[in-house]
């Protein structure tokens, strides 16, 4: 398998990209990667191990960075061929993503890549077959906090938690907005309105995650067709998950189902996504 050195002292394999699975999150590492016109409901801060620039394109406008953060649903190219990057994603569920709704359009915030340092050897890790990352849930999370606090200060809404906690228990429908605007004396529509100013997503951006989050693990075991995984998540037919995946991901699902990918998940309780 091809390797490249990096200058931390950890080779990066090229050959094939990682994917790390937290409570809060994933990252994901690769050397390779090229995505045309996606738009994802997570998080995301892109670093690149060395210092390297990659292009992001928003907008119009192309950005040639080593490190920069997005907010949720922006659409955006990315070149990235040939550079060690790591994708950073935060779920919608987690506790610092509400942060993500300060960047400023359209979308995208350029971050100095110096404050990172110290993650370094953490970045370089995650682009390694069977690297040990010590205390990696609490690296990730600190590598996010460390990012959140280059954005602009903008004021959370405390009830977002109780949203975030009703939507959970009673089944993330419409229904569960409604029941939620009686617990908090507003109307409907406020209540959406709050929800949105809030996380900076939408409620229907939200429930699509939900009934999305059942194909990763499917995917990552690889042991179902495409169509049984897309029936799983209540998807119609193999086609409309392979356009889903690809608008999310700018790859096929089959790329992940395929076994082109190295996984790990950690998980650790003390870094529960859900607010407390």
């Amino acid at each position: 398998m091809p390797a490249v050195s990096s200058s931390h002292g950890v080779l990066a394999y090229a050959g094939k990209d990682h994917v790390h699975v937290f409570n809060s999150g994933f990252a994901y590492a690769s050397r390779r990667l090229v995505t045309r016109d996606t738009m994802r409901p997570t998080g995301v801060i892109l670093l690149t191990v060395d210092g390297e620039p990659f292009t992001v394109t928003i907008g119009g406008r192309r950005l040639c960075t080593n490190a920069v953060a997005l907010s949720p649903n922006t659409r955006r190219d990315l070149d990235a061929r040939g550079v060690g990057l790591v994708s950073i994603n935060l779920v919608p569920s987690a506790k610092l993503f509400p942060a993500f709704r300060s960047i400023p359009a359209p979308g995208a915030l350029v971050l100095e890549r110096s404050a990172f340092r110290a993650f370094d050897d953490f970045l370089a890790a995650l682009h390694v077959d069977g690297a040990a990352i010590v205390a990696a849930p609490a690296r990730f999370a600190a590598l996010v906090a460390t990012a959140v606090q280059q954005f602009p200060t903008v004021s959370t809404d405390a009830r977002w938690q109780l949203m975030l906690a009703s939507l959970t228990q009673g089944g993330c429908s419409r229904s569960t907005l409604q029941t939620l605007a009686d617990r908090l004396g507003l109307s409907y529509h406020r209540t959406s309105h709050l929800f949105s100013a809030t996380l900076g997503i939408t409620l229907k951006s939200y429930l699509a995650w939900q009934k999305q989050m059942p194909l990763y693990p499917l995917l990552l075991r690889g042991n179902a067709s495409l169509t049984e995984i897309a029936h799983a998540a209540g998807l119609p037919d193999s086609a409309y998950l392979s356009r889903l995946y690809q608008r999310l991901y700018g790859q096929r699902p089959s790329f992940i189902h395929d076994s082109n990918l190295v996984q790990a998940s950690y998980w650790d309780a003390r870094y529960d996504p859900r607010p407390d």
